[in-house]
């Protein structure tokens, strides 16, 4: 990871990352990244994590931050390559691959599944609720099989997930609100459709976006689990 970074330092704004969309979690994930390591890539937005896959297998993009189920085949086929995960913690499913907070410090940009209910749920149902999904993702065989897919469960308090929304809201705030790197881009989600120059026809016959010829490439980052978000007060966290 360290390496990758110095790459990118050596080389600001030259090198591509693709996502499953502009302003998906995986975008948010790349343009944290790009904040906390002050580093500027090019982002590549596409319809989805399928033709973003096919184009960084075919080499038409350098990195990729995506859902590790999403990938994981690609990854034991060798047909991708691991740069680090997105957790704060290694995932047993790949403990040899590092965590990205081991070289850049508090990173983390992973998604979530929750459980959300209306928000006048009364306060017993809503414990019961919460501790029946809890003992259910504790079962053996949810727990391998989330695992196999890269997944931890949580199992925490109805107060823990509601901390953990805010928290998360937060964190995503600074690459939603903008911020500047080392080379003097600024990043803004309203404005990151303006960074593009040039089309030109995706292997996946998608049209993107690029400001010149990119480099062949199979490196990949990974992001862990999935994502869900509701409308704030709108739902309550179970």
């Amino acid at each position: 990871m360290a390496e990758f970074i110095e790459l990118l330092k050596s080389r600001p704004g030259k090198l591509t990352y693709a996502s499953s969309g502009l302003g998906s979690s995986i975008h948010l994930a790349g343009e944290l990244f790009k904040l906390m390591t002050h580093t500027d890539m090019l982002h590549v937005p596409y319809r989805g994590s399928a033709p973003a896959i096919t184009d960084l297998l075919a080499g038409n993009v350098d990195v990729m931050f995506d859902n590790l189920s999403n990938v994981w085949p690609q990854v034991q086929q060798g047909a991708l390559r691991p740069l680090g995960v997105a957790s704060l913690q290694r995932t047993p499913l790949a403990p040899d691959v590092p965590a990205i907070a081991e070289t850049v410090p508090g990173y983390e940009a992973t998604s979530w599944v929750g459980i959300v209910g209306p928000a006048g749920i009364p306060q017993p149902i809503l414990e019961k609720i919460s501790m029946s999904f809890g003992e259910g993702t504790r079962d053996p065989a949810v727990f391998k099989r989330l695992a196999e897919l890269g997944a931890t469960p949580a199992a925490n308090t109805p107060a823990a997930f509601r901390k953990f929304i805010a928290d998360d809201r937060a964190q995503m705030a600074a690459p939603c609100e903008g911020g500047q790197s080392s080379s003097g881009v600024k990043y803004n989600l309203g404005l990151v459709a303006q960074e593009t120059k040039i089309r030109y026809k995706s292997a996946s016959g998608i049209t993107v976006f690029a400001p010149r010829p990119i480099p062949l490439r199979r490196v990949f980052v990974w992001r862990n689990h999935n994502c869900n978000r509701g409308e704030a007060g709108s739902q309550r966290p179970l």
